[in-house]
């Protein structure tokens, strides 16, 4: 070969002996979104990170935790594009969501891992309630709402005494609810709305 006759013999014994040198390296892709610790509201987030040119497959895995908890969903996949939508929700209220994306370049060669943390707070994907009141009337409290298209239903707990114990979780999918005031104790009630994917921040009354 005419061209190799040209190069000098320690270039010719490296591109031949190691062929790792003569071609580029499986480089790991660049998360695009979400960028690092962003908090979204999606449960079912995209993940995008740069395209490799040497690449013929990615391999994302994703954990999402309650903050300093347990893991409520692991999720691992194969991928041909440059970005990932996860089939499963991966928190229903809040989360710390952690994903890594490895470059498969062929059976035999794969990249360092690219990582990637972010949070989950649902809360801030559903409304909370609006025209929220309360009314007294002799044992009772009636709470009352505004209907919203976006809920669901709306989770009411009562909390009574000095240990602020919690009754047996209520929930309504209209406009009010009708609750027992227990007698000479201290109490509070908290609502908040259920949305397809998400949860709204507690409101309280008192």
């Amino acid at each position: 070969m005419f061209f190799r006759s040209l190069l000098p013999e320690w270039v010719v014994f490296l591109a031949f002996s190691f062929p790792a040198f003569a071609r580029a390296t499986c480089s790991p892709p660049q998360f695009v979104a979400p960028s690092q610790f962003e908090t979204i509201s999606t449960p079912k987030p995209t993940i995008v990170w740069t395209p490799v040119a040497s690449a013929q497959r990615y391999e994302v895995s994703i954990e999402s935790r309650v903050p300093e908890g347990e893991i409520i969903q692991r999720v691992s996949s194969n991928v041909e594009l440059p970005s990932f939508t996860s089939p499963a929700p991966l928190a229903s209220d809040r989360a710390i969501v952690s994903v890594t994306v490895r470059t498969k370049c062929n059976d035999n060669e794969t990249s360092a891992a690219a990582e990637r943390v972010f949070v989950l707070d649902m809360r801030n994907g559903c409304p909370g309630l609006n025209g929220l009141s309360s009314k007294r009337i002799g044992k009772m409290l009636r709470v009352e709402w505004e209907r919203n298209p976006l809920v669901d239903r709306v989770e009411v707990r009562m909390f009574e005494g000095a240990s602020a114990s919690a009754r047996q979780p209520e929930s309504s999918s209209g406009t009010q609810i009708v609750l027992e005031i227990p007698e000479n104790k201290v109490w509070v009630v908290g609502l908040r709305n259920h949305c397809r994917h998400a949860l709204g921040a507690w409101q309280w009354i008192e």
